[in-house]
């Protein structure tokens, strides 16, 4: 059983049960969220692909393999690639049904974690996205099929890293959320999840980089060069809507 792709089936099924429970509870029209739920699974995946095509070098240098073959589309995705897909989504999901953007961002946003939490399980299980080498008590050593040839040294396992923390800001989010007196609809709880994901993963990668995440340019990868300013967009749109 390729268990990668059951548990990012079962991230997107997860994720996709909380958009429309929330989604409900917020008053958004069942068709918005069936459509939703529907495309934000093939648009992650071909968005979370390209970026991958793009970024690692002997997949950009076999381009006509990895985008035009089934075997082509059969590894190589990345999460930072799948929630530009996502929130991609829910633009067209806003517009095609004339609905507020700030609150189709607001209802998925917590659901970000949801999918990081079963994706890196996904990761965890298939062997990738692994850190750099360690002696910590907790180290592991990857030999599955996602691993790279360095995989049996005993590494980082980053990936439970992300699952922590996503978990953590899941649970924290509601009470976050009152304390700062965040609005559904107002396009503030995205922006927070967004910015607390994007955070996770620039610090993470440095855990990464030059192992399982390819440096890019000034000792970052491309996922930090993304990171980067996407936090701070973030957070400059989160303080000028409280001013």
């Amino acid at each position: 059983m390729n268990y990668y792709w059951l548990f990012n089936g079962l991230a997107w099924i997860a994720a996709s049960a909380l958009w429309m429970r929330r989604g409900r509870r917020f008053g958004m029209p069942w068709g918005a969220l069936v459509d939703g739920a529907v495309l934000c699974f093939p648009m992650a995946m071909v968005a979370a692909h390209v970026w991958t095509v793009v970024v690692v070098e002997t997949m950009r240098a076999n381009w006509q393999h990895s985008l035009l073959t089934i075997s082509g589309w059969t590894w190589g995705y990345t999460s930072i690639g799948a929630v530009a897909g996502v929130a991609l989504t829910l633009l067209l999901v806003a517009r095609m049904h004339r609905l507020p953007l700030g609150l189709v961002l607001d209802v998925a946003g917590p659901s970000v974690f949801v999918a990081s939490i079963l994706g890196r399980v996904a990761c965890f299980v298939n062997g990738c996205c692994f850190g750099s080498p360690c002696t910590w008590p907790w180290a592991v050593s990857f030999t599955t099929g996602g691993s790279s040839i360095e995989s049996a040294v005993a590494r980082h396992p980053v990936q439970v890293y992300e699952i922590l923390l996503s978990a953590t800001f899941l649970v924290l989010l509601p009470v976050w959320q009152k304390r700062w007196g965040l609005v559904t609809g107002s396009g503030s709880v995205f922006l927070i999840c967004i910015a607390l994901y994007t955070g996770t993963r620039l610090t993470l990668e440095t855990l990464r980089a030059g192992h399982s995440s390819p440096i890019f340019a000034a000792g970052l990868t491309y996922t930090q060069w993304v990171c980067v300013p996407t936090v701070a967009i973030c957070l400059l749109l989160l303080w000028a809507g409280r001013r």
